[in-house]
């Protein structure tokens, strides 16, 4: 999954970032790309140990968060489009 998902979401922070801020913006997304490859394995190995089933969870919860913050963003930048 993450060989497909990679360069798209890398083309879409390019994109999403406004030129001159472009190389920063990059260096971060990277930056904490590598910080969440190191830290999820940890993390749920840990949660593991509590529970076998609680890493799905935890995943699910998370993208859960990240789907309601994409939706509450998109339905704001929808409405200051429309006033």
């Amino acid at each position: 999954g993450y060989s497909l998902a990679n360069p798209c979401l890398t083309s879409l922070v390019s994109k999403a970032a406004p030129s001159n801020r472009r190389g920063s913006v990059m260096g971060f997304y990277q930056s904490v790309g590598s910080i969440a490859r190191l830290v999820a394995p940890i993390t749920a190995g840990a949660v593991y140990h509590l529970d076998p089933r609680y890493p799905m969870k935890l995943g699910a919860i998370m993208v859960a968060g990240a789907a309601a913050i994409w939706t509450v963003r998109a339905l704001v930048a929808r409405a200051e489009k429309s006033s």
